[in-house]
């Protein structure tokens, strides 16, 4: 019964500190310390101490090495050397080192949509990227090849090192372009690798091809064939000069002839304006809307599962024939907060419901359970764009109708007794979450819950698989 209730324990402190993982995501990584070994030794002390500290750690090993978790930082070490009867043979100089800091990329302000270069497959992304190193690798993803095409991320380097660990080694900087050659129109996923091994990619951005350029035809001179079908040619003119003293007339007509010519120059202007009214009749940038926040992220989802008790002496040996019985599993989610690209934080009303029948010598009973419960969740995106991690904390009451129906002598013979009773309950649970289309949803996962009585040991296991819709 102890070892039953570390192991419930266990699971309920697992969930508490499962989304905390990204702030000490460096903790996973050891660190192995190595040293030469010594001729005569039969056993290791190892100090290990800040560079800025007094106090030391020790560990003993048989080994010429040692692995550690630190976290980032500078330390230093040395090593203590004793033979066969405990005694302290040497002791080596102090070694200083560096633990660098490993992170999870954040990708943020990444715009859905954008338009290469006009003649050129050369792309700058403009967007903030947080908690990189300065070695770490872009990649741009084709959704439908999974092709990679590398790119170089803009980092920003700090003047002045922090005093703790090494800024430059660490994946503490930020960036605010990526670069990339030979691009070709399509869509295509973000991905940041830091050296670590830690990765995030981003939402699903379409590289447009650019439009062609507008050519803008500037005429300094009118041709001469424009003013020819207003103005008669100038050898005209000049013929028609020696005509003119004989007629009184003749004023009248060369009055009116610049009058013409001065008409036909405002035709220039309007020659120029065409090209400069074309670009405004393009489409607005605003046409790229699909983003995650037009969706509500609600959850409806229904299914089954089965549920089984992992103690000895449980509610299901007692009042049921099997030991494992099917099970009906409604989840409705509603996750409001959001925390960069790939976590959302919400809440969850599940309900669970399953029959148990026993049929005994003397009477034959049938016990209905029904679990509702508010749990808090977490929900995390890996690997693919449409794909979460899920983790539920939370507690609620569990519903229980009892039928009982006598079949002898014994005991209130031809009467049923019915019972009803609530009792609280808590819950720890996790699941993987997909969404394989635009408003369908998938999730398969497992749940603990545990009710909490005094007569009887209720704990039930329940492995499900649930399909519904997401708005």
């Amino acid at each position: 019964m102890a070892t039953k209730k570390r192991i419930l324990f266990f699971c309920i402190l697992l969930s508490l500190l499962c989304p905390l993982y990204a702030e000490g995501i460096e903790n996973t990584f050891k660190q192995r310390i190595e040293w030469s070994s010594s001729e005569g030794a039969y056993q290791y002390k190892l100090e290990v101490a800040a560079e800025d500290s007094e106090n030391s750690n020790f560990y003993t090993t048989e080994n010429n090495f040692y692995e550690l978790h630190l976290l980032a930082g500078k330390y230093k070490y040395r090593v203590y050397v004793y033979d066969f009867l405990g005694q302290e043979s040497a002791r080596s100089e102090w070694s200083h080192f560096i633990v660098n800091k490993a992170s999870v990329p954040q990708i943020k302000n990444l715009p859905s949509a954008i338009k290469l270069p006009a003649n050129s497959t050369y792309l700058v992304l403009e967007l903030d990227i947080e908690d990189v190193a300065a070695a770490a690798l872009a990649e741009l993803i084709n959704t439908k090849d999974s092709s990679a095409t590398r790119g170089a991320l803009v980092v920003a380097h700090p003047k002045n090192a922090d005093k703790d660990f090494d800024r430059e080694g660490s994946e503490v900087l930020s960036a605010k372009e990526v670069v990339f050659h030979e691009i070709e129109p399509g869509t295509y996923s973000l991905r940041i690798t830091n050296p670590s091994g830690l990765s995030a990619t981003s939402a699903v951005i379409e590289i447009q091809e650019a439009e062609p350029p507008m050519e803008v035809v500037q005429i300094d001179e009118v041709p001469e064939e424009y003013y020819s079908a207003i103005v008669p040619p100038k050898e005209e003119q000049k013929e028609e000069e020696p005509k003119e003293p004989p007629v009184e007339e003749e004023p009248e007509p060369i009055k009116e002839e610049p009058k013409v010519i001065a008409e036909a120059e405002p035709v220039q202007p309007v020659v120029k304006e065409e090209p400069k009214e074309e670009p405004k009749k393009e489409p607005p940038k605003e046409e790229p809307k699909n983003e995650e926040k037009k969706y509500l992220e609600l959850n409806f989802l229904a299914g089954g599962g089965i549920i089984w008790s992992p103690y000895s002496g449980n509610i299901i040996k007692d009042h049921s024939d099997s030991i494992i019985l099917p099970s009906l599993d409604i989840n409705m989610a509603w996750l409001p907060f959001r925390f960069g690209e790939n976590q959302k934080l919400g809440f969850e009303l599940n309900g669970i419901g399953t029959i148990m029948g026993k049929n005994a010598t003397l009477y034959t009973e049938d016990l209905y359970l029904a679990l509702m419960q508010l749990s808090i969740l977490y929900r995390h995106r890996i690997f693919l764009d449409n794909l979460y991690i899920s983790l539920k904390l939370g507690g609620g009451v569990a519903f229980f109708y009892q039928y009982v129906e006598y079949l002898s002598y014994y005991n209130n013979r031809g009467q049923t007794q019915k019972t009803t009773f609530l009792l609280p309950s808590a819950t720890v649970g996790t699941s993987m979450y997909w969404l394989p289309a635009e408003h369908i949803a998938l999730e398969v996962g497992v749940s603990f819950s545990h009710v909490f009585n005094k007569t009887i040991r209720m704990g039930l296991l329940n492995p499900y698989i649930c399909l519904g819709l997401r708005f």
